[in-house]
């Protein structure tokens, strides 16, 4: 039995922002799937941009895409634990994902790759956003918790 998943969330906007793909062998398939977002949200649609990679590799190329969109939320969250969560157990995370995976499957089939059937989401590994004003030269633009995809 499946667990429902929770309604916190509503995604609005996706859209796809990058897409790439490589023949390559692995050495061990894998797929991860990163989100960032901003830790404020928009002043007047309450609404907070979201920015996921997915990342595969199987046994016959490599693909990323990259893609955004925004979420509102009918909770307030007062801890970044609990968003991520919450986030994590949406329905708006899974059909974002799902979304990048349709990306995904095309752009690996063009280099003779394939993604098998996914039930649903890898977990995902979450950052916070770091806003432009809040930069310097040598800092990243999300925070420190940033995991590099496996080669």
């Amino acid at each position: 039995m499946t667990m429902a998943k929770t309604q916190t969330f509503h995604l609005s906007s996706p859209k796809i922002l990058n897409v790439d793909s490589s023949w390559e062998s692995a050495n061990q398939a894998h797929i991860n799937w990163f989100v960032s977002y901003a830790p404020e949200r928009e002043a007047e649609s309450n609404e907070r941009v979201l920015f996921a990679t997915l990342h595969a590799v199987t046994d016959d190329g490599r693909g990323n895409v990259q893609v955004a969109a925004m979420i509102q939320e009918s909770t307030d969250f007062t801890d970044w634990e609990s968003f991520e969560k919450a986030l994590a157990e949406s329905d708006a995370l899974d059909t974002l994902y799902l979304f990048a995976l349709n990306g995904l499957r095309t752009a690996l089939s063009l280099v003779g790759g394939a993604v098998g059937p996914v039930d649903n989401s890898p977990e995902p590994e979450f950052d916070q956003l770091v806003p432009a004003d809040d930069l310097d030269d040598e800092q990243p633009a999300t925070s420190d918790r940033t995991t590099e995809a496996d080669s």
